[in-house]
């Protein structure tokens, strides 16, 4: 009998450490979410591809300034940002929202009237954050998992999810 309640014991003590150490925030370390890591080549998320994409196809890429205007206390080569490839024809938005620290799966629709307008200043990506950007062909949002310095590769590595139409 002692022998069972240790094997009961055992058993449950390892199913609460196991259920303690698992994570709802979509890391890497347990995401179902594809990864990629995005360059200044750019990237086509629909076709989960960063190597030879087509300028006309491109949904954007890695840069060492910011595609809009500088945030305070940033500037060229203080960070990476992500440039999008998406614009409107008056160049009235631009097609990217940091939602923040939040989990990938938190985000289940894209909210499209709350584009920035084209000219707001724009944050270097922070790891951690979720991001949703509108695409040459839908919508993708994608949590930044690591950033590399800007004077060495301009890249970062992402989780993401893309979606043909505003909900994931």
């Amino acid at each position: 009998m002692k022998s069972l309640v240790k094997v009961l014991l055992v058993s449950l003590l390892t199913m609460f450490l196991v259920s303690c150490g698992s994570s709802s925030d979509g890391d890497s370390s347990s995401s179902t979410y594809p990864q990629l890591t995005i360059g200044h080549a750019g990237v086509d998320f629909s076709k989960n591809q960063v190597e030879n994409v087509d300028w006309d196809i491109q949904d954007g890429y890695a840069t060492a300034w910011t595609p809009t205007s500088y945030v305070e206390g940033e500037e060229w080569g203080s960070g990476i940002w992500y440039s999008n490839n998406v614009y409107d024809d008056t160049a009235t938005y631009y097609y990217m929202q940091n939602l923040g620290s939040v989990s990938l799966d938190s985000v289940t629709s894209v909210d499209t009237g709350a584009w920035p307008a084209y000219t707001a200043p724009m944050h270097s990506l922070e790891v951690g954050n979720v991001y949703v950007i509108k695409a040459q062909d839908g919508y993708v949002k994608f949590k930044v998992l690591s950033v590399s310095s800007p004077d060495a590769e301009w890249e970062f590595k992402v989780e993401y999810k893309y979606s043909s139409t505003t909900t994931f």
